[in-house]
């Protein structure tokens, strides 16, 4: 997809996604904007738009602490290196539950997502795959609730052109989330995700590690680090984000 295209996609999705969301209260639309520094000394600029949902790291101002759910999330990138735009995530529906097994209403935890990632590892070097991800677990708090732990079990689907030998790969695995609420402001993840994929030519094996700290300041505010490794590139994201 041509750096114009990607542009054009940003821009309509933006005034769509928040027209659809009028009718949500108390889910505020949200922009980034974060600096990417890649393992192989590579580095890009990432823009992003999301309309009224909630995520798991986002500070609470009321939303559910344990309920997470997104659609039309868009993120576009510009690459430095080859001087390049990308599409780096585009979620068109996500949901996210981990509530602690002991709740009667809800005991088990879950997670839905479908949509388009660029990829980093062998199977497709920085290439834009479509994703279909569902998976099912159970989620363990600490004594004051400070802390969630998630344990999953998640089957994922990849269609890509540019996948050597076939078009799709799937692949199935565990998934382990530790969700810590420091203060309705301050918000840390570390999540790890195994996959073996099938069939086996395309990068049998995956293991990718996901760090995130997210700080809200002056209400509509937020300071956000993440470090992601990855089977083929690793990454390094420092960026901000306005709640409107």
């Amino acid at each position: 997809m041509t750096a114009r295209r990607y542009l054009l996609l940003f821009a309509l999705l933006c005034p769509v996604a928040r027209a659809q969301s009028e009718e949500i209260a108390g889910t505020p639309h949200r922009l980034g904007a974060e600096s990417t520094y890649f393992s192989d000394k590579g580095a890009g600029l990432v823009l992003s738009f999301r309309p009224g949902a909630q995520e798991l790291l986002d500070p609470l101002k009321g939303n559910t602490e344990y309920f997470e759910w997104e659609y039309l999330k868009a993120r576009v990138g510009y690459d430095f290196g080859p001087k390049n735009f990308y599409l780096e995530d585009l979620t068109l529906f996500s949901v996210r539950s981990i509530f602690p097994v002991m709740r009667r209403d809800a005991p088990l935890s879950w997670h839905m997502r479908l949509g388009a990632q660029r990829l980093y590892d062998l199977a497709c070097r920085r290439c834009t795959v479509g994703v279909l991800e569902l998976g099912g677990g159970m989620s363990f708090p600490t004594e004051a609730d400070a802390a969630t732990l998630g344990l999953f079990f998640q089957a994922e689907v990849n269609n890509s052109l540019s996948f050597r030998d076939a078009p799709v790969r799937a692949g199935f695995g565990p998934s382990v989330l530790l969700h810590i609420r420091l203060s309705d402001k301050l918000t840390a993840q570390l999540g790890a995700d195994y996959r073996y994929f099938v069939p086996e030519n395309i990068n049998a094996h995956a293991l990718r590690i996901r760090e995130e700290v997210r700080w809200g300041f002056k209400n509509n505010w937020a300071l956000n680090v993440r470090i992601r490794q990855n089977p083929d590139l690793s990454d390094l994201a420092i960026g901000l984000m306005f709640y409107f």
